[in-house]
């Protein structure tokens, strides 16, 4: 009788389960990671990130600065979650060329839906021909430097529910004849999520939340996007209270009312739940839409971009998608059990974690894998019984927890 080896340990992909509530996934949120990102994208004195409008030798067209940002996000989305996880979605409305930027973490059950955090990367262009005005450092580099920041973090670990992290184009052109000139870039996102059947629970507009004008301000605003939007501005005010209490941000969450000033609104506009996230009073800022609204500006005595301030409200965003999205615990330690039954026939067992899915693959040199069943077990419990072991001179196996 030919007797089959077996692989025990190694190779078995099980770890030490660590603490992973939602608060202890949101402090790993830091300042000099969302500083790293925000800077990432063009936001000094004198750039632009808008479109060219009517332009004698450009015509309707990105600016350099626009295109810049457009590629270091696509390259930073995918360090991250994975070249084939980012994709980029054409806005075409009126004459101007946008490009969303997508980048998705996928969950472990299809059936727990989809959230989404976004946040609009280019920045307010001139009414006059050729006339780039602002940076956009707070409106709004700020938002979609926490969204690179979000994902960065959550992409460490496993969720129930798939995460789409998206960069929105178009926000800011004020001109053109659709009726959807200041959100181009969510509203096509928006229609074709609806009209593919997304299941969409829940989206975050990241608008504006780098501009700590106060130094001692301790307020964060949260808006729906208009009255009675399904409880969004509710549940992400509450994360941010959890968050500001259990890591000691000293942030409080203020409702700050219906607001349609976002792309949150053309998530609403088709029946999604959704809400804008922005630092205290926004609509006060006097740099923003402006040159002033750069990166090294300084207000009243203190940096206008203050990423400590940005990346606790960042961390209350990342707090609420663990929390929605239900984190799926890393597996623990599991002892591997193997025999050889009087028939010839080997037995692989161990406890694992109860209702996780173990995949067992199989090779005879260990540098090729085959896929034989996956196994899953209500208690823990988990018994493979491989009848080709007795027809081959040695038969290894691994246990992949999923």
């Amino acid at each position: 009788m030919r007797c089959a080896l077996f692989l025990l340990a190694a190779l078995a992909a099980v770890q030490t389960a660590f603490a992973q509530s939602p608060e202890f996934i949101a402090s790993q949120v830091t300042s000099s990671d969302y500083s790293n990102h925000l800077s990432s994208l063009p936001v000094q004195q004198g750039k632009s990130r808008g479109f060219y409008d009517a332009d004698p030798v450009h015509g309707y067209s990105a600016q350099p600065d626009l295109l810049t940002a457009r590629s270091n996000i696509i390259n930073t989305f995918s360090s991250i979650l994975g070249p084939t996880n980012v994709s980029e979605q054409a806005v075409n409305l009126d004459q101007f060329p946008g490009q969303n930027i997508i980048g998705v973490l996928h969950g472990t059950d299809p059936t727990a839906g989809i959230y989404v955090v976004g946040a609009h990367y280019d920045a307010i262009t001139g009414g006059f021909v050729n006339q780039p005005v602002s940076p956009g450092a707070d409106d709004n580099a700020s938002g979609v430097a926490g969204v690179m920041t979000a994902a960065n973090i959550l992409s460490r670990y496993h969720f129930k529910a798939t995460i789409y992290f998206v960069a929105f184009d178009l926000e800011e052109s004020r001109f053109g004849n659709s009726p959807h000139w200041h959100t181009r870039g969510s509203y096509v996102y928006a229609q074709q999520a609806q009209a593919a059947g997304m299941n969409i629970r829940g989206m975050i507009s990241l608008d504006m939340i780098a501009a700590h004008r106060n130094s001692t301000e301790t307020n964060v605003d949260v808006s729906d996007a208009i009255a009675g939007s399904g409880g969004m501005g509710v549940e992400v005010a509450d994360a941010l209270d959890r968050v500001g209490s259990a890591l000691g941000t000293g942030l409080t969450a203020q409702r700050f009312g219906a607001q349609d000033v976002s792309d949150h609104i053309e998530f609403k506009a088709v029946g999604y739940k959704a809400c804008m996230v922005a630092e205290a009073n926004e609509g006060e800022n006097p740099y923003y839409h402006s040159n002033n609204d750069y990166l090294g500006n300084t207000e009243n005595g203190h940096p206008y971009i203050d990423s400590i301030y940005a990346s606790k409200i960042v961390a209350g965003a990342v707090d609420y998608l663990a929390t929605a999205a239900v984190v799926v615990p890393e597996p623990t330690q599991v002892v591997l059990m193997a025999g050889v039954s009087t028939n010839g026939l080997f037995t692989l067992a161990f406890q694992g974690d109860a209702g996780r899915a173990y995949e067992i693959d199989a090779s005879t040199n260990l540098a090729n894998w085959d896929f034989v069943t996956n196994l899953l077990s209500g208690d823990g419990n988990f018994q493979f019984t491989d009848g080709q072991s007795k027809l081959l001179s040695q038969r290894f196996f691994r246990v992949l927890a999923r």
